[in-house]
């Protein structure tokens, strides 16, 4: 098995509905949280997580509790965004279909390239099993690239 280092990658949120606000239900819960190696250009880790709500604080609080340094969303919610960016985590919005397209379209942009194996990975790990329970794709990522 391959070893990741913490220092290639970062953590980033994705709503799992792609929006941070869902309309007539408030903020959304349910969040796909991602291990992105900035350096080998692959998904380490990707995992499914609900927010618990307001009873342990807000949004913000509990991403940062999580390690998430970043968030993508095909929204912008201003008061949401404050409070993120006063936490220390970035927000980056983008038109997208699904949270498959939003992260490959996240990493396209940063590293200047098609990453269009991000997909193909994300799309692989949906079909392996259930899409709550965790997947390491560590090894599998070397093999699809």
């Amino acid at each position: 098995m391959n070893e990741v280092s913490e220092k290639n990658t970062i953590w980033v949120a994705v709503p799992y509905y792609c929006a941070l606000l869902m309309p007539k239900r408030g903020l959304s819960r349910i969040y796909f949280f991602v291990q992105v190696d900035l350096v080998k250009g692959h998904i380490c880790y990707q995992t499914m997580k609900i927010w618990p709500g307001q009873q342990i604080g807000s949004l913000a609080s509990w991403l940062r509790s999580q390690g998430v340094q970043g968030v993508l969303s095909t929204d912008m919610a201003p008061k949401y965004v404050l409070e993120l960016r006063h936490l220390g985590i970035w927000h980056w919005q983008a038109e997208a279909s699904d949270s498959d397209d939003l992260i490959s379209t996240w990493f396209a942009r940063l590293a200047g390239e098609d990453y269009s194996c991000f997909r193909a990975q994300q799309l692989a790990m949906r079909q392996q099993g259930s899409s709550s329970e965790n997947r390491h794709l560590s090894t599998r990522s070397n093999a699809l690239q």
